[in-house]
């Protein structure tokens, strides 16, 4: 590792001086000025443009976040390269400790040979993993801070960088950081505009919650504002209360009392709790005031106060008739008790100390449940109770007690809660009173006010008040901007809405927001108009309006206008391109073929059209069988050409009034009209056949088959929706069944799609969540000796909610969805781990692992396991791969390739399932197999004398086949002594099952076959 200098000066010509800077001010002009919305996409090509031009085969961007994480935001890889953004997540920056002193000094890093790093860097490791020869890495920072860098890798061969390049490089690097500063920055300014907006609307929600009376008075003890949600609890009405005094609303003794209040506010800062009378029509109300010194309305005014008035009738009510309750309990019959919170006795009558013998002193502070509770008590009545008092209600029920010396007695009870006069809990009573508990919501009135203004002075529109004559009174400071106008200047204000055209008109004539809700007296919702601004452009209005009424005064209106010019010009633009949408709206892009929405209005034209009791229909859905490996093979723009051609193919195809669409993908689907089932098996085998010779693409043949699923209209549904689900379910079966065939539907092919669902939802999760394990059945050589020869290395799997599931059942699903690819890798990495474990604790042993043929499609497959094997330090000698002979007859180029590359890596190739599928001796030879696994369903009678279908003659010619190739034969299933006594007797070199030895974890098969390498309990499976 070292920092760039010029004492690694790479020379390079002038030519490619001046294309790097053309090509490095370019990328910068377009992080610098691209929009937000597509930085990420900018970023990612200039990556690819200048990691091509440098020669590296991947470049990247890792964002420093606040928690010390590292996060691979994006990623430019070349041809054949394999992504590594979706491993390279959330990874500590400890990582970078030897590195990031120079990076925080704005200094790249050029390591000009990985292999050449310290053994004992963490990133040695994690470079070499990665396939890395030679790499630099140049900081992003911002305000002398590091926020993160850019990386250059040189995966393919190494690559030396010349000190202008990395200067440019670092150019780049720092404009990436502030523009993505600059997204986070303006990210952070949206999201505060939503807050905002949310506590306005929050506070006027508490505004109407609140049950008290809001009042504002000037200096002079004049009412300037009221509010209340139920005025007629108060008495007082509201429209009538601004601009008098308190003298002109109240008795002279009531207003004087008011004023002393007044008085104390003014000299004290606030009160709290003032309490007073009012005669009412209704009798006699108590109220309570709180109240504080409220800023002025104007500058240079003197403040006023803020009030806030609360009917207490009740509460004072239930004071006095608690005081007289607890009078008239003394000499109740009925046994009363009080208890807290908790249920601990607070206070007894004297019936009660009469009937349970307990005297008051000696029970207080004790839980009345123990103190009374027996044998025959209905703990389930407690219980009830202590939940009703948990959320404060009331409870009536009956239960059976004990006094003192334990004798019972039957009582029916309600208890109540019993509140204190501020609004908190005393506990409760039980007496056949009922009590309201009354709670207050207190806030305070001026900080309520402030925010209310701060909200009216942000808002982003501007509010303007006018007189009944259509004058402005009032504007906030947003009606500048939306009216260019002064806000105080009211002339000016009045000459901009004149100007300004309404899209409404009323017999003809234009009529304003204004007019028409002193007309109706309603309020306007979103009129829209036209001004014009200073600059001569026009801009475009949303207006709302209502009226507002004021004591004294006639009615005025108050309207809101807010700038929609750019969203009308977005709205414009939306049905512009809806209306080009609408056109393509019925048409795949891609294959120009009907897509879904038009193939499930067809069909109902089909069934209108006809008598539904007589209308035969069939849907033929398929999808491409390995389309996904030639994606991940060979890139989606020859996926695309692919699909373009199989589209053709069928559109040729399909007979005249047939309709073909494209679902999505590589999925299609046909509406066959009047064909039953034979009509549709017959369409299925002829598409199958017209699908599956090769398509040339790039000049290369690629061959690809179609699973096909078949409905019936009307024995598999009515409706389109479920025809077409039953359709894909028969496609599914037929795709589990093997692929390259069809399936007519039938009903329980659902729940077998609901299992398959489950099961591939659950693998998916357990990939992310490591439910996975391994475990390796040991496999002996057949002789006197029984040595351990090897291991196979099986899958397990235990899902958290389908719990144990058997491989023959999820390795179906898995290949089915290609899922498979990502379990075989996860497999490779967990075998290679446990060999190198094991070697690493001085055992050789050697094993096999199964992969699927799919996983044998993918281009990186040979060299992950080589470096997976370098990095363990396994002899490959010591590993065979297992491949399922029916696999053999459907290997692709690319297949057979990977298999000749790992075979030259010095890995064995068995072949599975031997004697069950369709290989023909030229693969044996061609693959250069070093072994083949007998099928167990030969092996079950082998030996008994009773072998069904000549089992005994195709094993017998297996071990003959495989000794006159030179190859090993290996019986799988082995689970009795005659079977393991026949095979030995006949020839076969090794055998593997439940009589040789179960498949056992790690650690188990460890301790049982490696630690001795032979021990005595082991050493003939035949002598026992």
């Amino acid at each position: 590792m070292s920092v760039i200098s010029s004492e690694i000066e790479v020379p390079v010509s002038e030519k490619r001086l001046t294309e790097g800077h053309v090509l490095f001010s370019a990328v910068l002009q377009r992080l610098l000025h691209g929009a937000m919305d597509t930085i990420d996409a900018t970023i990612t090509e200039g990556l690819g443009e200048i990691g091509q031009f440098c020669g590296v085969d991947r470049a990247y961007v890792f964002r420093l976040n606040p928690r010390e994480r590292l996060d691979n935001t994006h990623e430019w890889v070349a041809d054949g390269i394999e992504p590594m953004i979706a491993q390279l997540q959330d990874m500590p920056a400890d990582i970078l400790a030897a590195w990031r002193p120079d990076l925080e000094a704005s200094k790249a890093i050029h390591v000009p040979d990985v292999a050449a790093l310290d053994e004992g860097d963490p990133l040695r490791s994690l470079l070499m993993m990665q396939g890395i020869h030679s790499l630099v890495v140049v900081p992003m920072t911002f305000d002398n801070r590091l926020i993160g860098f850019a990386g250059f890798d040189a995966v393919k061969a190494p690559v030396v960088f010349n000190t202008y390049i990395v200067y440019l490089l670092q150019a780049i690097a720092n404009a990436i950081g502030s523009v993505m500063l600059r997204r986070d920055a303006e990210t952070a300014v949206a999201q505060t505009q939503i807050s905002l907006r949310l506590s306005a609307e929050r506070l006027a929600a508490i505004l109407n919650a609140m049950p008290e009376m809001l009042l504002e008075l000037d200096a002079d003890g004049r009412y300037v504002n009221a509010h209340a949600v139920e005025p007629e609890r108060f008495y007082l009405d509201q429209t009538k209360l601004i601009g008098r005094l308190l003298e002109d609303v109240f008795p002279a003794d009531k207003a004087a009392g008011f004023r002393r209040v007044l008085k104390e506010i003014s000299e004290m800062g606030r009160i709290n709790g003032f309490t007073y009378q009012l005669q009412t029509p209704d009798g006699p109300r108590w109220y309570e005031l709180s109240g504080s010194i409220c800023p002025p309305a104007q500058p240079g005014n003197q403040p006023g106060y803020l009030l806030v008035v609360r009917d207490v009738t009740a509460r004072i009510d239930s004071q006095v008739q608690l005081r007289q309750l607890g009078k008239i309990a003394e000499i109740m019959t009925n046994l009363v008790i009080v208890v807290d919170e908790f249920t601990r006795i607070v206070w007894a009558n004297p019936a009660f100390e009469r009937q349970t013998g307990y005297a008051l002193s000696e029970i207080v502070g004790k839980y009345f449940g123990e103190l009374v509770t027996g044998p025959a008590s209905n703990t389930e009545i407690e219980k009830n109770v202590r939940a009703a008092m948990a959320i404060g209600a009331a409870y009536v029920g009956e239960n059976i007690n004990y006094d003192r010396w334990g004798k019972p007695y039957s009582i029916s009870f309600s208890i109540h809660p019993l509140p204190e006069m501020d609004g908190t809990s005393l506990g409760y009573v039980s007496v056949e009173t009922v009590t309201t508990e009354e709670k207050a919501l207190a806030k305070s009135l001026q900080k309520e006010r402030d925010f209310l203004a701060a909200i009216m002075e942000t808002s982003i529109s501007a509010v303007v008040a006018f007189g009944v004559d259509g004058t402005p009174t009032f504007a906030n400071a947003e009606a500048a901007r939306v009216l260019n106008c002064d806000p105080d200047d009211m002339a000016a204000m009045a000459r901009t809405i004149d100007s300004a055209r309404f899209e409404h008109a009323q017999d003809g004539k234009e009529e304003t927001p204004l007019d028409m809700v002193l007309r109706t007296g309603k309020p306007v919702r979103d009129m829209r108009c036209t001004v014009t601004d200073r600059r001569g452009d026009r801009r475009i209005l949303s207006v709302n309006a209502a009226t507002v009424s004021e004591v004294g005064k006639e009615t005025q209106v108050l309207c809101a206008f807010t700038d929609i010019t750019e969203l009308v010009i977005t709205q414009e633009a939306l049905r512009h391109s809806i209306t080009h949408a609408r056109h393509q709206a019925n048409h795949d892009d891609a294959t120009g073929l009907a897509n879904r929405r038009h193939f499930k209005r067809i069909f109902l034209d089909h069934i209108r059209a006809a008598n539904p009791d007589n209308t035969r229909l069939a849907i033929v859905a398929f999808d491409l069988d390995n389309f996904k490996s030639i994606n991940d093979s060979f890139g989606h723009s020859v996926g695309d050409a692919v699909l373009l051609q199989v589209a053709k193919r069928i559109s040729d195809f399909v007979p005249a009034g047939a309709t073909l669409s494209r679902s999505g993908g590589d999925e299609f689907t046909v509406l066959l009209p009047n064909a039953g089932a034979d009509a549709a098996e017959c369409f299925a085998r002829g598409l199958r056949n017209v699908i599956a010779p090769p398509m040339l693409v790039n000049d290369m043949r690629l061959y690809t088959t179609a699973s096909v699923g078949i409905s019936l209209y009307p024995e598999d549904g009515k409706d389109v929706d479920t025809l077409i689900k039953n359709a894909d379910q028969a496609m599914y079966v037929a795709k589990g069944a093997g692929r390259n065939r069809h399936q007519l539907f039938t009903a329980e092919q659902g729940n077998k799609v609901i299992r398959r669902s489950e099961i591939l939802q659950a693998l998916r999760h357990s990939l992310k969540e490591d439910h996975f394990r391994l475990v390796f059945q040991p496999k002996f050589s057949l002789g006197p000796s029984q040595q351990l020869v090897g291991a196979e290395a099986l899958l397990r799997w235990t899902s958290p909610v389908l719990g144990e599931v058997s491989p023959a059942e999820f390795i179906p699903v898995a290949e089915a969805s290609a899922i498979i690819l990502d379990i075989d890798f996860l497999v490779i990495v967990m075998f290679t781990a446990q060999l190198g474990q094991w070697i690493e604790a001085g055992y050789m042993p050697a094993a096999s692992l199964n992969l699927s043929a799919q996983t044998f499609e993918n281009p990186v497959l040979a060299d992950r396991l080589a470096r997976l094997l370098a990095y363990y330090r396994i002899p490959p000698e010591l590993v065979t791969i297992e491949i399922t002979e029916g696999s053999l007859v459907s290997m692709t180029d690319m297949a057979m390739d990977n298999i000749s590359r790992i075979h030259a890596l010095g890995i064995s190739l068995s072949v599975d399932d031997f004697g069950t599928g369709h290989s023909s001796f030229t693969y044996l030879q061609r693959l250069t197999i070093d072994e083949v696994k007998i099928d167990r369903s030969f092996l079950n009678t082998v030996g008994s004398g009773i072998s069904p279908s000549g089992s005994e003659a195709i094993v017998r010619a297996i071990i003959a086949m495989a000794r006159a190739m030179g190859i090993k034969s290996v019986a799988e299933g082995v689970e009795t002594l005659a079977q393991m006594t026949w095979l030995y007797a006949e020839g076969c070199d090794h055998v593997q099952g439940f009589k040789s030895g179960r498949p056992r974890d790690p650690d188990e098969f460890e301790a049982r076959y490696l630690a001795g390498q032979v021990r005595s309990d082991h050493k003939s499976v035949l002598a026992k």
